[in-house]
């Protein structure tokens, strides 16, 4: 193709956009709410593996008590044995008077209560296991319970196992959704468009009877699908960049902080989703031209 034939298609696209702006407008708007939709089901699965992936920092651990026979060489030993387990990550032995302090800074204002338990400390000596993958966390448990010298073992195991569910499920639940929202998102955009290029069949009729070829009757209405979907694209994101960004600061500033933790901050998708969008919009506008334009040019 020549390069004034890919100009001429280019201003004939942009004045096609112009003489049936209604149509291309509806179009856009068709394209946007798929988008918008699709990027509030991201959000919410991004979100919920953020806060599936923080509470397992948080509970991928496993706590050691120890009996108080046990002497500094057998605390070393232990230690050590804990090590050369395969799925351990870090192990940090924490002394019966660390632990008695550390009480003392949770309990605050009333921790004069602990007062006495300084003469005669209760506390056992223990050790803080953390795993590289979480769901071993029963094996490494069950493993450690079985050494010598160790009086207790506590890790949240049924929690360990909801959570992954919760996981699983949710990973599934969305990819599903996502999936089935761009079909339809194809199906929708690609009758509107057959709409808009349907009310220029006569138009197209007329060109391959002069004899224009195939390229050069579909370029200008491929190109109306591409900057149709494009626009549609860019305002999307720019939703996703201000739209979202204000909600995710109101909610950081406000009483209900907890929950902008919960979600994904918005600087950790706006690239993905600017590539997201441009990549959908410009393919789902390029393929419903591609489709609508096939059975027009049968004449």
């Amino acid at each position: 193709m020549k390069f004034r034939e890919i100009i001429n298609i280019i201003k004939d696209g942009f004045k096609g956009i112009a003489r049936h702006f209604n149509m291309a407008l509806a179009a856009i708007v068709s394209i946007l709410s798929v988008l918008l939709i699709l990027s509030t089901v991201l959000i919410i699965v991004l979100s919920v593996n953020k806060v599936v992936g923080d509470t397992k920092e948080k509970i991928n651990e496993v706590k050691v008590f120890l009996l108080d026979g046990v002497d500094d060489d057998g605390i070393k030993d232990m230690e050590e044995k804990i090590k050369d387990i395969d799925e351990v990550k870090e192990v940090k032995f924490i002394s019966k008077d660390e632990g008695l302090e550390s009480m003392f800074e949770q309990w605050e204002n009333k921790s004069y209560l602990l007062e006495e338990y300084k003469e005669d400390n209760p506390l056992p000596n223990a050790f803080k296991i953390h795993v590289n993958d979480i769901e071993k966390i029963n094996d490494v448990a069950g493993e450690i319970k079985m050494m010598p010298g160790v009086e207790d073992v506590r890790y949240l195991s049924d929690e360990v196992i909801h959570l992954l569910k919760i996981s699983k499920y949710m990973q599934i639940g969305g990819f599903g959704l996502i999936i089935a929202l761009i079909f339809i998102s194809i199906f929708l955009i690609s009758n509107t468009i057959r709409l808009s290029i349907s009310s220029r069949k006569k138009e197209i009729e007329i060109m391959k009877y002069v004899g224009a070829t195939n390229g050069y009757i579909t370029g200008p209405y491929v190109f109306e699908g591409i900057m149709i979907g494009l626009i549609a694209a860019l305002i999307a994101i720019l939703c996703v960049k201000f739209g979202y960004s204000y909600v995710y600061d109101y909610l950081a500033g406000s009483k209900n902080g907890m929950l902008s933790d919960a979600l994904v901050s918005p600087e950790n998708i706006i690239t993905d989703f600017s590539i997201i969008f441009v990549t959908l919009g410009v393919g789902i506008g390029m393929l419903g031209s591609i489709s609508s334009l096939k059975k027009l040019l049968k004449v």
